[in-house]
């Protein structure tokens, strides 16, 4: 077969202004648009040195890191070499590594607050370009393994942290967060990281009216919350003596994929409402696995899993309650994205407070991919 000449040719060149990050000034051009290096400067003070370096040129640096895949503070040399990508993106100050390192260890309270506002304004301006009007909440605890320094051993046995982060699903911005200790249980203060973020949406006029969590979210404080902000919630029930003693009442179960699925009624001891227990059942042979921490061992050759919802039978089906929860998964790639695509799985000091600041930068630079999706790239 004749094949034709391609149009075009290629030529060996020595001239320095190549760049193989041609992609970073796009993310850099959406970030001086947001105003972020203006929230930044404003909301964190300058260092006392009269040469200081503001606080937007340390924190829009490690941004640029993150997005073009670097983790170590070490990989900053990468870009700071780069003449090309700092001239396109703005930047005529590069910290170095050494200095980074110094940055984030500084009076760190100061830097997470002006962190958060950053990362929240691009979240808010996301959400205001949205036609919807109401949204679903998906929220998880998530382990990043360390073994530096201050890290503590989690209840998987790893060292390293357990932030919780809270993520408008129809939008996969994160809209709060909170980094914790590795030794800080799941269920900790996940109501006060959903009052937070039901609180920032309504403010734009819109609200949180669905809600999925997993099994460190079935707790009562967090039903009754939802009750009273009429807010439709799918959470995976913990299997404590309760719970089984109510599984142990259901007598009609269903054929549903290669399981079995029956449904009963249940109310937790402090909940204010009773609500839908939907119940997966399988036989299990050999031994059975153990419960969670507050869970009882599963019984009767089964393995049970269990879904507690506020959803009526009219709003949705049995089999429709099942297939929606199991969306919450995509909290799940959300947590690797964060971890994986941003390179949070990665924290770069022994001190928790200093990768508390990194891990609110990695959310920021997350936060930004998502809005260079959503406001350039036509929104998916």
């Amino acid at each position: 077969m004749h094949q034709n000449s391609l149009p075009f040719k290629l030529e060996f060149s020595e001239d320095d202004s190549i760049t193989a990050h041609a992609g970073l000034p796009i993310f850099m051009e959406l970030y001086q648009a947001l105003g972020i290096a203006g929230i930044l400067d404003a909301s964190i003070p300058r260092p006392s040195a009269h040469n200081g370096i503001h606080a937007n040129a340390y924190i829009q640096s490690i941004v640029m890191l993150l997005i073009a895949g670097g983790q170590t503070m070490e990989d900053i040399r990468v870009l700071h070499a780069d003449k090309t990508v700092r001239s396109l993106s703005g930047i005529e100050r590069m910290p170095s590594s050494d200095a980074i390192g110094k940055y984030i260890k500084r009076e760190t309270q100061s830097k997470v607050v002006g962190i958060q506002r950053a990362s929240r304004a691009i979240a808010e301006r996301v959400l205001r370009a949205d036609e919807r009007l109401d949204y679903t909440l998906d929220a998880d605890a998530f382990e990043i393994i360390s073994e530096k320094g201050e890290a503590e051993k989690n209840y998987k046995g790893n060292t390293g942290y357990m932030p919780m982060a809270a993520f408008i699903s129809e939008l996969d911005v994160c809209i709060a967060s909170e980094f914790r200790a590795g030794n800080i249980n799941p269920a900790t203060r996940n109501l006060e990281i959903i009052e937070e973020s039901v609180k920032a949406v309504r403010e734009m006029g819109k609200e949180i009216k669905r809600i999925r969590l997993d099994s460190a979210g079935y707790q009562a404080e967090i039903t009754n919350y939802c009750e009273e902000e009429s807010i439709k919630y799918t959470i995976t029930g913990r299997k404590d003596s309760s719970v089984l003693g109510s599984i142990g009442q259901i007598k009609h179960w269903e054929k549903f994929e290669n399981q079995e699925v029956g449904e009963t009624i249940h109310c937790m001891q402090a909940g204010n409402e009773a609500f839908r227990l939907i119940v997966l059942r399988r036989r299990v042979c050999g031994q059975l696995p153990l419960g969670l921490q507050g869970e009882s061992k599963p019984a009767g050759g089964y393995e049970y899993y269990v879904i507690a919802t506020n959803y009526v039978v009219r709003e949705k089906s049995t089999e429709e309650v099942i297939l929606w929860h199991r969306q919450r998964a995509t909290s799940e790639n959300y947590n690797k994205e964060v971890k994986s695509g941003i390179g949070l799985e990665y924290l770069p000091s022994g001190e928790y407070d200093a990768n508390e600041v990194w891990y609110w930068i990695g959310l920021l630079a997350y936060n930004l991919v998502i809005a260079v999706k959503r406001l350039l790239l036509g929104g998916e």
